[in-house]
């Protein structure tokens, strides 16, 4: 009760997480491993992380591995602020206050958009492309500040560890044959997002290259958001031009993806 009161009054740290199981017979709502004292946990729709931070886990199957020190493995949804991760192999850490994504099969943007509602809602608008094959760390408040009492604004802060890629086979409008991914697709170097709440297009500005094909040769030129919400970026050749089709012609003009 004391503890409830401090933290209710704001004069000591806590954190939202609780973990709720609810199934239907025959279905156990947890399995305990007594070689690991592992607690596989059943009937566990959403798992909210932080409510300051706007961060919460969907397990695929309902289902978490519980883990010494109110660590769990899982895979599924991880929703932080405008992002929005898909994958398995997942972990998070209580202590450091952050997920260990092992495996995301693909990660979702939303940026904040300028209309402004009735309200003064800023509008959120989807990023047309996903970033995909990637492995990181969401670092989702400082490990001291779990019960959100302080602002620190840089969280939740998402850090990829290896190279991701961004393809163009299933574009909107276009035949998925014609930029098949192993010939099309812009390769990023590890990047990192703050501020993932927050994130206006200004803030994506990811460095990689871009390989297509014979018809031109690997460009080097930052990812960003295009006007129509499309991740891809603005080239402009030197004055000599650059090779196109291994070398049967010189492409002199402005190249837009």
């Amino acid at each position: 009760l004391n503890d409830y009161l401090a933290a209710f009054g704001g004069n000591i740290y806590y954190d939202v997480i609780d973990f709720i199981s609810n199934t239907k017979a025959p279905q156990n709502n947890a399995i305990l491993n007594l070689t690991n004292n592992e607690l596989t946990v059943f009937g566990i729709p959403r798992i909210f992380i932080s409510d300051s931070q706007n961060v919460e886990i969907l397990p695929t199957g309902n289902k978490i591995v519980l883990k010494k020190d109110r660590d769990f493995d899982f895979g599924g949804r991880v929703q932080a602020g405008l992002l929005t991760f898909y994958g398995n192999d997942f972990s998070f850490r209580y202590d450091s206050f952050r997920i260990h994504l092992n495996n995301i099969d693909s990660l979702n943007l939303a940026i904040i958009g300028d209309e402004v509602d009735i309200y003064g809602n800023r509008s959120i608008k989807k990023i047309r492309n996903n970033i995909q094959n990637i492995t990181g760390d969401l670092l989702i408040d400082a490990p001291e500040n779990k019960s959100g009492l302080k602002n620190i604004p840089q969280y939740p802060v998402f850090k990829s560890t290896t190279s991701a890629f961004v393809y163009y086979d299933v574009t909107e409008g276009i035949d998925s044959t014609i930029y098949p991914r192993d010939e099309f697709y812009y390769q990023l170097n590890p990047f990192e997002i703050s501020d993932m709440t927050n994130l206006q297009a200004e803030d994506l500005n990811l460095g990689g290259e871009y390989y297509c094909g014979d018809i031109f040769p690997v460009l080097k030129q930052n990812l960003s958001v295009n006007q129509d919400n499309s991740l891809g970026f603005v080239f402009e050749p030197p004055p000599e031009g650059i090779p196109t089709y291994g070398g049967k012609a010189t492409f002199y003009n402005q190249i837009i993806l």
